[in-house]
């Protein structure tokens, strides 16, 4: 068998010398090649074929469809979540008239005031270690307003901090005047509602019936 060498002087004129791995391939025609480099020049994405620059444009027209851009979501604050109209305490409530009131079990906190100025806020608690003959005095003085009062202003985060774990209401004062209560649910997974606190009073008076 003969074996016909093939080099560069045994090629057609007019083709160029193509590397080993391409030969076997038909040549390129010229033309394709100015036809690939017209296509280019038609594409107006220089980004087509690939992922698109970061620019200016491209950034702002994500922010403004973007479902979570845009002005920040306005944080709801104590005026918004508390209710309105609290149970009061005259300013002349006595300790053992608190006591029954606590012994309902529905009443945490007694608001006493002196018309709409906030005097004192009494928890149960303060009420545990007092010696039976305190009966007659006035409850006001056995209770605090020291950590147990809150703007209506305040951020509802911000409240949560002050309510920390053991306490869940917080009388809402706006300028020493009693406006509200903030009232966490047992739950501590929300507030407590106008709504809440009417329903509960219908369901315990259709039970008691």
């Amino acid at each position: 068998m003969i074996s016909r060498r093939c080099d560069s002087s045994s090629m057609p004129p007019g083709l160029p010398d193509r590397p080993a791995g391409d030969r076997g391939k038909p040549p390129m025609r010229r033309w394709d090649n100015h036809r690939d480099r017209r296509a280019k020049r038609r594409d107006p994405r220089p980004w087509s074929h690939g992922t698109p620059p970061d620019r200016k444009g491209s950034a702002a027209m994500t922010t403004s469809c973007h479902p979570l851009a845009g002005p920040a979501v306005a944080t709801r604050t104590v005026g918004q979540a508390m209710l309105r109209s609290p149970k009061r305490c005259g300013p002349w409530t006595t300790v053992a008239q608190a006591r029954q009131l606590f012994a309902g079990g529905h009443v945490h906190a007694l608001l006493v005031v002196d018309g709409d100025r906030l005097l004192s806020v009494v928890e149960r608690g303060d009420l545990t270690d007092l010696d039976p003959s305190a009966g007659p005095l006035p409850v006001r003085g056995f209770g605090s307003t020291t950590g147990r009062v809150v703007d209506p202003a305040l951020p509802l985060d911000e409240a949560r901090v002050l309510l920390g774990s053991h306490r869940r209401r917080l009388a809402v004062v706006d300028g020493g005047r009693l406006v509200g209560l903030l009232c966490l649910k047992r739950s501590r997974t929300g507030f407590c509602t106008d709504d809440d606190v009417r329903a509960r009073a219908i369901e315990r008076s259709t039970t008691a019936r």
